[in-house]
C-alpha cells in the first residue's frame, strides 16, 4: 500500500474545520433561540415533533444519495454507508417500532422469540437488521485495512471521530435530563430543560452532515494519494 506522507495529511483539513465550524454555529443558534423565545415556542420548536426532529431523517437521505457522487464510484463501502444512512433515517422516523402491529421495537432481540411476532415480520427485520451488521463489518474492515493509526493522522480520521462524538454526545444530552430525575432525584428547571433539548435536535440533525464530512475529507484523501491511490472497485 503507497502511504505518501506530504500531501496526504492535509488532505479534507477544511471539511475539518467546517464541520467543528457548524457545530459551534448550530449549538449557538438554538441556546439563543431557547433563551429569547417564550416556553411554549421553545417547547414546540425543539419537540419530537418540531422542524429539526422532522429535517433529520431527510438529511440522512440525501447522505445516501450523496456518497456515489462524492467517492465517484458505487463500491462495496459506498453501498454500505448508504445502508447505515438509510438506517438512520428510517430509525429517525421510528420505522423500528411502527414496522410491527404492536408498535414494539425491531431493535429489541426479545422481539425475534416472542410468538406474538409473525414469521414474516421476525425474518423481514432480520434481514434488514443482518444488512445494517454486514454494513458496519465492512466499513469497520475496511477502516483497519487503511490503518489510520499510521502518523501523521489523515483528517479525515478526526472528522469521523468528530462525528462519533457528536453522536455520542447528542445521545447523552437526550438522557441526561430523565436519568438526573428517575436516578438522582435532580429536577431540571424548565429553561435547563428545554436548552437541553435544544441542543440535543439542533446538533442531532446535523449527524448526517457531520459523517457527510468525513465522506468527504475520506474522499479527498482518496483524491491526494492515500489508500494505495484511490477508492477500490469492488
Amino acid at each position: 500500500m503507497t502511504l505518501p506522507t506530504k500531501i496526504r495529511p492535509k488532505a479534507g483539513r477544511w471539511v475539518f474545520a467546517c464541520s467543528v465550524t457548524l457545530a459551534i454555529v448550530m449549538t449557538t443558534v438554538v441556546v439563543v433561540l431557547a433563551l429569547v423565545l417564550p416556553m411554549e415556542d421553545s417547547e414546540r420548536l425543539f419537540a419530537e415533533t418540531g422542524p429539526f426532529e422532522e429535517a433529520s431523517p431527510w438529511l440522512w437521505i440525501m447522505l445516501a444519495l450523496s456518497l456515489p457522487l462524492i467517492f465517484r464510484k458505487f463500491t462495496l463501502e459506498v453501498a454500505s454507508g448508504m445502508i447505515l444512512s438509510l438506517a438512520a433515517a428510517a430509525r429517525e422516523w421510528d420505522w423500528h417500532v411502527a414496522f410491527t402491529t404492536d408498535n414494539y421495537s425491531m431493535l429489541k432481540p426479545p422481539f425475534y422469540y416472542r410468538e406474538q411476532f409473525s414469521i414474516s415480520e421476525r425474518l423481514i427485520a432480520g434481514v434488514i437488521m443482518l444488512a445494517v451488521a454486514a454494513s458496519v463489518l465492512v466499513l469497520v474492515s475496511r477502516l483497519i485495512q487503511l490503518r489510520p493509526w499510521k502518523r501523521p493522522l489523515p483528517w479525515w480520521v478526526f472528522a469521523l471521530g468528530f462525528a462519533f462524538f457528536m453522536l455520542v454526545f447528542t445521545k447523552a444530552v437526550d438522557r441526561a435530563p430523565g436519568i438526573l430525575r428517575d436516578d438522582l432525584g435532580v429536577d431540571l428547571s424548565d429553561q435547563v430543560r428545554i436548552l437541553c433539548y435544544a441542543i440535543e435536535e439542533g446538533l442531532e440533525m446535523l449527524l448526517a452532515v457531520f459523517f457527510g464530512a468525513h465522506a468527504l475529507a475520506l474522499a479527498r484523501w482518496y483524491k491526494k494519494g492515500g489508500g494505495a491511490g484511490g477508492l477500490p472497485a469492488r
